[in-house]
């Protein structure tokens, strides 16, 4: 199944679109998406991350309130890549620090991001009173999130659509926060679906997003509830090999030449859930075809969704 969101944006991004998949990324749900972020931690450093096109390393203060006592500061000092890792920091709270606990975060560039299948290979490590997550955000009612707490055993996920549908579940096969694992959400118009290494584990069809925002990884504590009403004690950090985001956009501005683009690469459809992005050429006479077709009809109608099989 070929499945395109009819709301698509610009094509040649810097660093986006690999020139190998014009035609753009499917799934092995089956799903084809428009654009790519891909991001290896494997071979860069930290001040090549902060240049990045694709990222943007958050510095900014969400004050205290009534259900958070304490100030979360994110700063790019929480934000480092070491040991071929991307890690993100919440610090152990210091007396001294005028009631103000710091975190690390970052968000992609773009904002336009609307619909698409989300991972991120990582673990959390760390003390009491903290939260990692990968998450879609646009605002607090449009919100996609993974999360791990630290005051939740081990095996523990949290799996939410804000602002009410949310589950609170183990993982498949005893995998733990504290090692690696692949985590994937798996947007669509009417339902979200949460994976954990490619197992799916469960799926939202309420409070699903309808509208286009970031995508976004952090770690952080601010004293509430949620966190554990505890201020964390000891480092948690988020340690991140590599990200992946296959996705559509809510731009519909270069739709034409989107269209064109995948006309002239003689279809290249990319498989992407595999150790590396592979040209589909099994596919490249019918799928491509059909591609250039529906990009062409996605120029003349651009709110509803189609499934072309």
């Amino acid at each position: 199944m070929v499945y395109f969101d009819l709301v698509l944006g610009p094509l040649l991004v810097s660093g986006i679109v690999a020139a190998t998949c014009e035609c753009g990324y499917q799934t092995n749900a089956g799903d084809v998406w428009q654009y790519s972020i891909l991001s290896d931690f494997s071979n860069t450093s930290t001040s090549t991350f902060a240049s990045s096109a694709d990222w943007t390393i958050v510095d900014a203060v969400h004050e205290s309130g009534t259900t958070n006592p304490y100030n979360l500061a994110y700063t790019s000092a929480n934000v480092a890549v070491q040991d071929s890792t991307l890690q993100l920091t919440c610090s152990a709270y210091n007396m001294s620090s005028d009631m103000t606990i710091y975190a690390g975060e970052i968000t992609t560039q773009r904002d336009d991001i609307l619909y698409g299948s989300f991972r991120s290979n990582h673990r959390v490590q760390g003390g009491s009173g903290a939260v990692a997550a990968l998450f879609f955000y646009a605002d607090d009612d449009n919100e996609i999130d993974i999360e791990h707490l630290t005051d939740d055993p081990v095996t523990y996920v949290h799996f939410t659509n804000q602002p009410d549908e949310t589950l609170t579940t183990s993982m498949p096969d005893g995998v733990e926060r504290t090692s690696y694992a692949t985590y994937r959400f798996d947007w669509h118009p009417s339902q979200t679906r949460f994976y954990v290494n490619d197992m799916l584990t469960t799926n939202f069809t309420a409070d699903v997003p309808t509208v286009s925002g970031t995508i976004q990884l952090n770690s952080w504590a601010n004293g509430g509830s949620f966190t554990g009403a505890q201020v964390p004690t000891t480092d948690s950090v988020m340690s991140v090999q590599w990200i992946r985001l296959y996705f559509n956009t809510s731009s519909s501005s270069s739709a034409a030449s989107w269209a064109s683009a995948c006309e002239a690469a003689a279809v290249a459809i990319c498989q992407v859930d595999s150790d590396e992005i592979a040209l589909n050429s099994a596919a490249k006479s019918s799928a491509g075809k059909l591609a250039v077709a529906y990009f062409w009809l996605q120029w003349v109608v651009l709110s509803s969704l189609v499934y072309l099989v």
